[in-house]
């Protein structure tokens, strides 16, 4: 009823929807404001970067991820938002594994994490996209073995977490968008190619996981072709 007021309010022509690829109530809210005024509404989603590939589980929702993640008993590192974090919070109680939240510094994320059970020392806040060294300096931090994160697309960071992930042996578990007329051919195509980076010699992993410098080099390479307009 709100954004239908906005719209008759201010005569708008044409809404144009460009919330989070996750933002689902959000997308319905704004087509039924649409239909409820007679407007035009137009979608444009971020265009998804997840190829599945070694290393990477996909889940169809957070319950699934949930699982997947804390099958393997090595911490978990969260960073889906505070939305669903006791369904993750849940799940590493009964399998008895370290949970570690990234999330906005908020002070309804800090609640959220607090009701779910969550130390305050497992509890990281900041605001993204985070780069390739932010995200490997986390997991170094915590042990992680198990990155979980959604689909959030390039401009969303995703690139810099899968590659964090990779160069640190961790396992990648992505929960999938909801189904969405979106063409991944492009996305699919630059992953192609940064895939063929990481099989560039990675030499003997060090101590905490990383590859050689060449594969980093060539993982950095990649990861700056992709450019922001990766936009559906």
């Amino acid at each position: 009823p709100a954004l239908a007021e906005l719209i008759r309010s201010r005569q708008v022509r044409v809404l144009v929807d460009v919330s989070h690829p996750y933002a689902l109530a959000l997308r319905a809210a704004a087509q039924a404001a649409a239909r409820a005024t007679g407007v035009p509404c137009r979608t444009f989603l971020r265009a998804p970067a997840c190829v599945p590939g070694a290393g990477i589980c996909l889940a169809a929702d957070h319950a699934r991820a949930a699982e997947l993640a804390c099958a393997l008993g090595s911490p978990v590192l969260l960073t889906v938002g505070s939305g669903q974090v006791a369904v993750y919070a849940r799940e590493a109680a009964r399998k008895q594994v370290a949970l570690i939240a990234r999330v906005l510094p908020r002070e309804e994320s800090l609640a959220a994490c607090r009701a779910a059970g969550l130390p305050r020392e497992r509890i990281v806040t900041g605001r993204g996209p985070f780069d390739l060294e932010a995200n490997r300096a986390l997991i170094r931090r915590f042990g992680v073995g198990v990155l979980v994160t959604k689909d959030s697309g390039v401009a969303g960071g995703f690139p810099a977490k899968l590659a964090a992930a990779r160069l640190e042996a961790c396992l990648l578990v992505v929960v999938g968008r909801a189904p969405a007329a979106v063409d991944e051919s492009r996305a699919a195509a630059l992953w192609a190619e940064a895939g063929e980076a990481w099989e560039a010699p990675r030499g003997d992993r060090g101590e905490h996981g990383g590859s050689s410098a060449e594969a980093e080099a060539a993982y950095r390479a990649a990861l700056h072709a992709c450019p922001a307009s990766v936009l559906a």
